[in-house]
């Protein structure tokens, strides 16, 4: 069986699947919030620590 399907074919539906789960996703959340609303808690970073990193170099620079 031939499971090969044309670039053009899937590129044409690529947006309507990621739109699908997009939209499943929401349901499966069980937030309050209105379709299209981010909602933001505050994260404590005390407890993070980076490694050894390009993230570390930035951060060391940025405390200076």
């Amino acid at each position: 069986m031939n499971h090969d399907m044309p670039r053009r074919d899937f590129l044409k539906t690529a947006p309507a699947a990621m739109g699908a789960f997009a939209y499943v996703g929401r349901g499966l959340a069980g937030t309050s919030a209105a379709p299209g609303t981010v909602r933001l808690r505050p994260f404590d970073y005390r407890g993070v620590r980076l490694l050894d990193s390009s993230w570390l170099d930035q951060a060391s620079r940025e405390e200076r």
